[in-house]
């Protein structure tokens, strides 16, 4: 029997995991969470929990502010990165709250 051999490469470039998510505003019913990322990426997905009724989120690069969220909760934010066809790892658990008073 005669076999052919093929060798192939790819080059596959998945993006890095977000790190060092930090709040840098909050107040009673909004908050914006900043984060680290090596390499380049063109998306992100991000959630939120508990999802309160109306939550929104505007990401802009590496930023996001979630409006519309209750008094004195916690929630817990989580970033994956996307990169064409290829998502990351997600970033652990970051976890803050909204103000009881503004």
């Amino acid at each position: 029997m005669n076999y052919n051999q093929v060798n192939l490469t790819l080059n596959i470039q998945v993006p890095a995991t977000p790190y060092n998510m930090r709040s840098t505003e909050r107040n009673t019913t909004s908050m914006t969470v900043e984060w680290e990322q090596d390499g380049e990426t063109h998306d992100y997905i991000v959630s939120i929990a508990p999802p309160d009724g109306t939550v929104s989120v505007d990401v802009n690069g590496r930023t996001a502010v979630f409006t519309g969220l209750t008094p004195g909760t916690n929630y817990t934010v989580n970033v994956t990165a996307i990169s064409g066809e290829w998502t990351g790892e997600t970033s652990e658990d970051y976890v803050d709250g909204t103000g009881m008073y503004s």
